[in-house]
């Protein structure tokens, strides 16, 4: 029996993922405009489980609608509609982006209703990808909420959630049985006999489990009476049956499993006919009656092979291994001795394949860099040499039965032997090559970035060194007038050509200082960081990096020219930040943004003006530094993938990747958030957003 198909059945999963705002929860349509919002987002509910890219469109159009209106509400139930569409399709990395979005707009207005929806959903995604912490924590705080509500629908989902995080650890099975005899009453209380069935019988395998023979046949007799005909009854019959098998009683047993093979063939559930089939299989074997047996394990074969049921193959040719040595036919037991050792090996592949989509996840989540995950998938590819190799051991020692069949296990197992260690010095190859290339990339992104910089400094840093040379060549010449004053005796002028000389070597100083501090700022760009943050003028830094960045392309492209719009707000002061660190982020965000409009400049060369802008505000507690351009934008289908590390729109050869992502963690690092806005053909506006402390 599968546990996780029984206890997060369709009808209980759906309920709680899909579940809208019914009017006896106070959720009735608000009059005016935002009747519509709730009328896109009934529709939506209807194409979920239909086309989900045509309910996530919809759901975004009712977004948008509620967003115009400040309609946080609607907002919230949009979101959350987006990410379901992404639950349906697998896509779990945005589904939780969305519901996240959600939840912080249900938190914002104190919809209790809708925050304990959300997290028993995310518990939900979480438990899939087997992050049985964040399930529980997420799970628990949706019960505590629902409870205090009364909402006792939300209460049997999260009921449900929580069993099924413990079932999985043997140590705290009493703490799941615990939780799902609290969802039986609920059951009853909300009129849902197939959610009653469905726990009922797995409260009797906990029971069954534990050696309660009366506790197990009273809660798989409550799931027949629930269930009736319908098909997943058939597996609390062939419970029943198993638990008066243990007792011996072979008779109630086969009667059992007969009636669950009934039911099974009546609603035509291949899966179920082929566990009833295998069970009765066992029962003739208890009972030494072997050709019966394998009459019933070869007929279960048959329908398991239409199915493709690998983990139930798996058990029954383990059983018909056993069974044909038995009854002495060692040949038919070593067919089916290898099909079960291949079926094995799928099944591990399978495993290993889930394994890495569910750590690919939590890298992504946790924007772990790529060296972690290839050095976690490489151990999983030890683990699963260290599987075959104990598979082999196993086979040779089944397939001790005659001389001929160890010959061929033997160079069944050299040869394999010999692919193991192909593949596995190619994956350490391609390891070593994959770190070597992601360093390449890197210090190639720092390069190009310090170049830009380079380019402007060497813009900024000629003016005052152009100043330098006039003053000092005016004052040559005043001495010069000088000599020529002392030895006609003019004191008058020969004082005024002193006052002369003095304002002169005034200037040339402070453009000296003012060029010493040009080459000190870029020296501390260019330094390793230390990580440590000082107290910045984040209007002056910005400034800085507009012009650098300016000065940079036009120092390769003497044709560009565009219009630098600048909107600081004077009473942000100084923030802790680590400058050269926001520094680099600032002129990343500028750069592009100046790629963007020349990029468009040189499609329409007549009737575009390229506009950059560069604004500070200081706003509730936080300091946000937009940068805007009115370039092409960026097209909606890539929007989600822009902070990925290696994603680019330029050419090959002009961009690496990495220069957003790097970015995004320097942001994060700063606990801030980094934010894009675009419309197609108008241009992009990226956000900084950094704590004012």
């Amino acid at each position: 029996m599968n546990w996780k198909e029984l206890l997060f059945c369709t009808h209980l999963f759906i309920i709680s993922l899909y579940g809208f705002p019914q009017t006896d929860r106070g959720d009735n349509l608000i009059e005016g405009d935002t009747t519509k919002v709730n009328i896109l987002l009934q529709q939506s509910k209807e194409e979920l489980g239909k086309d989900p890219d045509k309910a996530i469109e919809i759901a975004t159009m009712a977004k948008e609608l509620a967003e115009s209106m400040n309609f946080l509400k609607g907002q919230a139930n949009a979101l959350k509609y987006i990410g379901i569409g992404y639950f349906r399709q697998g896509k779990y990395l945005e589904t939780l982006g969305y519901w996240r979005e959600s939840l912080n707009i249900f938190e914002s207005i104190k919809d209790e209703t809708g925050i304990a929806n959300i997290l028993n959903n995310m518990a939900a995604v979480y438990s899939i990808q087997g992050d049985e912490e964040k399930a529980l924590e997420n799970s628990l705080h949706s019960l505590k909420i629902s409870e205090k509500l009364g909402d006792k629908l939300r209460i049997l989902s999260a009921l449900n959630t929580i069993a099924n995080v413990y079932y999985n650890k043997p140590a705290t099975k009493d703490k799941a049985l615990g939780y799902l005899l609290r969802a039986i009453p609920l059951c009853e209380e909300i009129g849902d006999s197939d959610a009653f069935g469905v726990i009922s019988e797995n409260i009797g395998e906990i029971y069954f489990d534990k050696g309660d023979d009366t506790k197990a046949l009273e809660y798989f007799n409550k799931s027949i009476k629930a269930l009736g005909d319908a098909a997943n009854s058939s597996f609390a019959y062939n419970s029943i049956a198993k638990l008066y098998l243990r007792k011996g009683d072979i008779e109630q047993a086969l009667k059992h499993n007969n009636l669950a093979l009934s039911i099974a063939e009546k609603n035509g559930a291949k899966l179920y006919i082929m566990q009833s089939l295998m069970e009765i299989a066992n029962v003739y074997v208890k009972k030494n009656d072997l050709t019966t047996a394998l009459n019933y394990y070869n007929r279960s074969e048959v329908v398991g092979k239409e199915i493709n049921s690998k983990s139930d193959l798996k058990k029954l040719y383990e059983e018909m291994s056993k069974t044909y040595e038995k009854t002495g036919d060692f040949k038919n037991a070593y067919v089916y001795q290898a099909q079960l050792a291949e079926i094995k090996d799928s099944l591990f592949n399978e495993s290993t394949e889930q394994k890495l989509t569910s750590l690919r996840f939590f890298s992504d989540m946790q924007k772990r860099d790529d060296s972690v995950l290839l050095a976690k998938n490489l151990g999983l590819q030890k683990l699963r040499f260290d599987k075959f190799a104990s598979q082999n051991k196993l086979r040779i020692y089944l397939l001790l039965s005659g001389l001929s069949v160890l010959l061929i296990v033997a160079v069944f197992l050299y040869r394999n032997n010999r692919q193991k260690q192909k593949a596995k010095s190619k994956i350490e190859q391609a390891y070593s090559e994959l770190k070597d290339t992601q360093q390449q990339l890197i210090q190639r992104e720092k390069m190009a970035s310090l170049g830009e910089l380079t380019a402007g400094i060497a813009h900024e840093i000629q003016n005052p060194l152009n100043f330098v040379n006039n003053f000092s060549e005016v004052s040559n010449e005043l001495i010069d007038e000088m000599h020529s004053e002392i030895d006609s005796g003019n004191t008058s002028e020969i004082k005024q050509i002193a006052t002369d000389i003095k304002q002169n070597l005034e200037k040339i100083n402070h453009h000296g200082k003012r060029a010493d501090a040009i080459v000190k700022g870029m020296l501390q760009h260019s330094r390793s960081n230390t990580g440590e943050k000082a107290p910045t003028n984040i209007n002056a830094l910005a400034d800085e990096y507009l012009r650098l960045a300016y000065h940079g392309l036009r120092a390769t492209d003497k044709s560009f020219n565009a219009t630098m719009q600048k909107n600081y707000d004077e009473k942000i002061g100084n923030i802790n930040i680590v400058p050269q660190d926001i520094g680099r982020v600032i002129l990343n965000l500028i750069t592009n943004a100046f790629y963007a409009v020349r990029e468009k400049k040189n499609k329409m060369s007549e009737g575009y003006e390229p506009v950059v802008s560069v604004i500070t505000k200081k706003l509730n507690g936080k300091v946000e530094i937009k940068v805007k351009d009115n370039g092409d934008g960026i097209p909606q289908k890539i929007l989600d993938k822009i902070f990925q590390p290696f994603f680019t729109t330029k050419p090959t050869g002009q961009g690496t990747g990495l220069g957003l992502s790097l970015s995004y963690d320097i942001v994060k690092a700063h606990r801030g958030e980094l934010k894009v806005e675009t419309k197609e053909g108008e241009g992009a506006e990226f956000t900084i957003q950094l704590p004012n402390k």
